[in-house]
C-alpha cells in the first residue's frame, strides 16, 4: 500500500477529486485530498500543500491543474516518493520566477471579478461548455455549488525556484488531451514516463479507473511500487 496525496487546483473544491481518490483508495492506497482553502496569496497556498504532504510518510504526490505550480516548492521541503502531474501547469525547469496564472488568462479573468473574488470556476465559461465535463448533471450542480470564489489578488501570485529543481525528483506526466500539450512536449522531451489520455480536463473526474491504470503504469516505469 502507498501514501498518496492528491493536490488539487486552488480552483476547484474536493468533490471534483473524491472519485478519483476513491478508485485509488480501493486499490489498497491511503489517499488523502486537498484542495487549498487560503485562496488569496501562494504563500498560503504552498503552506496548506506543504502540511499535507508533510504530515506522514514520503507519499506519492499527484497533482492536478493549477497545482503544478507548487511542486518545486514542496519538493525543497518535504521528501517525497515521486510526483505525478496530472494535466497540471509544468513549472519552469530552469528554476527562476513565474506567474501561477498566465498572464493573459489572467486579463480576462481580472474583467470578471466582483467584490474582490472571480466567479466560480464552473461559470468562468457558459454552461453549455462547462457542463459536458463532468460525467452528469448532479456532479456539475455539486462542484458548481461547491467551487471557491478565490480571492482576486491570486492572479498576480509569483512562484520562484532553483535551477535543476526536478533533476532528482521521480517525476511523470499524463496528459488529458491537448490542454496542456505544451507541458506534455515539455516532459517528454525531459525523457520523463509521460502519456496523453483522450479525455478532457476533469478526466480524472469522469474516468478515474482508466486515469488510475495509466498513472500506476507510468510509476511503475519509474520503479515506484503501487
Amino acid at each position: 500500500m502507498s501514501r498518496i496525496v492528491v493536490l488539487g487546483s486552488v480552483f476547484l473544491p474536493p468533490a471534483a477529486l473524491e472519485p478519483f481518490a476513491a478508485e485509488l483508495a480501493r486499490r489498497g492506497h491511503d489517499v488523502a485530498v486537498i484542495a487549498p482553502l487560503a485562496t488569496g496569496s501562494v504563500e498560503g497556498v504552498l503552506e496548506e500543500y506543504v502540511a499535507a504532504v508533510s504530515a506522514g510518510p514520503p507519499p506519492i504526490v499527484i497533482v492536478h491543474s493549477n497545482a503544478g505550480n507548487y511542486v518545486p516548492g514542496i519538493a525543497t521541503t518535504c521528501e517525497v516518493v515521486a510526483v505525478c502531474f496530472l494535466d497540471a501547469v509544468f513549472p519552469p525547469l530552469d528554476g527562476g520566477s513565474w506567474n501561477v496564472v498566465p498572464s493573459a488568462l489572467a486579463a480576462e479573468l481580472n474583467e470578471t471579478v466582483a467584490d474582490g473574488r472571480l466567479p466560480r470556476w464552473t461559470r468562468w465559461w457558459p454552461e453549455t461548455v462547462v457542463e459536458p465535463l463532468f460525467p452528469n448533471r448532479a456532479m456539475f450542480e455539486r462542484v458548481d455549488q461547491a467551487a471557491p470564489e478565490v480571492e482576486a489578488s491570486y492572479l498576480s501570485g509569483e512562484l520562484s525556484a532553483s535551477p535543476g529543481w526536478a533533476s532528482a525528483l521521480p517525476t511523470t506526466y499524463l496528459a488529458f488531451g491537448d490542454t496542456y500539450a505544451e507541458e506534455y512536449d515539455r516532459a517528454v522531451s525531459q525523457g520523463w514516463p509521460s502519456d496523453r489520455l483522450p479525455l478532457d480536463h476533469l478526466g480524472l473526474l469522469t474516468s478515474p479507473a482508466t486515469v488510475a491504470n495509466a498513472m500506476e503504469k507510468l510509476l511503475r516505469t519509474i520503479e515506484v511500487p503501487v
